[in-house]
């Protein structure tokens, strides 16, 4: 799917308003799926903030992206693992629901999608199988050389 523009999607954020594409302005985002009961997930969010502290916000912004519908431990994670410097958003539903899980074709959790300031989607964890964002953080050097 990396090519490919990222669909419109509306997920909510930590205080319950709607969040959609059109939220997004222009500049590169790495959207992170993930769940509240992924422990691959949470073992990733150290890499995570690591490439996300070597770029200004004017250059990239995570948006960690919980895929289920568990709304207190989503807001539990964000305080245990100091995910405030992101923007946190849900789904409110399982991931079996998810629109854009299938939209995404979305078939682990975590995945991770670079998308450009146009909202092409530059990189994708599974189709790269980069499960340490190891590639994730080339590309994003590549981009901000």
């Amino acid at each position: 799917y990396s090519g490919n523009l990222l669909p419109d999607f509306s997920f909510l954020d930590t205080s319950m308003q709607t969040f959609t594409l059109l939220n997004l302005s222009n500049k590169t985002y790495l959207l992170a799926f993930g769940a509240t009961w992924c422990g691959p997930c949470k073992k990733q969010i150290p890499n995570l903030k690591d490439i996300a502290n070597k770029y200004t916000q004017d250059q990239l912004e995570v948006l960690y992206i919980n895929m289920d519908n568990q709304v207190d431990k989503w807001k539990d994670m964000i305080n245990k693992y100091q995910l405030q410097g992101f923007i946190n958003l849900t789904d409110i539903q399982t991931s079996n629901a998810s629109k854009m899980v299938k939209l995404l074709d979305i078939v682990a959790f975590p995945t991770y999608l670079i998308i450009d300031e146009n909202k092409k989607i530059l990189y994708n964890s599974t189709e790269l199988r980069d499960f340490d964002l190891k590639l994730a953080d080339g590309v994003l050097n590549k981009l901000f050389k």
